[in-house]
C-alpha cells in the first residue's frame, strides 16, 4: 500500500509533498518494538499475547519484522 499527495499532508508525524510516496514497509520498519506490536495489533491478525511476547522477548523491531517476513516468502 502506498500514500501519495497532492499537498503537503502529515503522514506518521512528518509532512509529506507530492513527489514523496511512502509504503506501509517503509513506514514499518522505523516502528521501535513497542510500536511494532501497536501496529500488528491494529491489524486484526489474531494474534494473541503469546505472539506477543514472543516479538518483545526476541526484541523484533520493525525493521527485523520485514527481513523476517522476507525470509519466511522465500523459503
Amino acid at each position: 500500500m502506498s500514500t501519495s499527495t497532492s499537498a503537503s499532508t502529515p503522514v506518521s508525524g512528518h509532512a509529506i509533498t507530492e513527489t514523496e510516496t511512502i509504503t506501509l514497509a517503509d513506514e514499518v520498519k522505523n516502528y521501535d518494538i513497542t510500536g511494532l506490536i501497536s501496529f500488528l495489533q491494529g491489524q486484526d491478525l489474531g494474534l494473541d499475547e503469546e505472539d506477543l511476547e514472543i516479538i518483545r522477548k526476541e526484541k523484533v523491531n520493525g525493521r527485523a519484522f520485514l527481513k523476517i517476513t522476507e525470509e519466511k516468502l522465500r523459503s
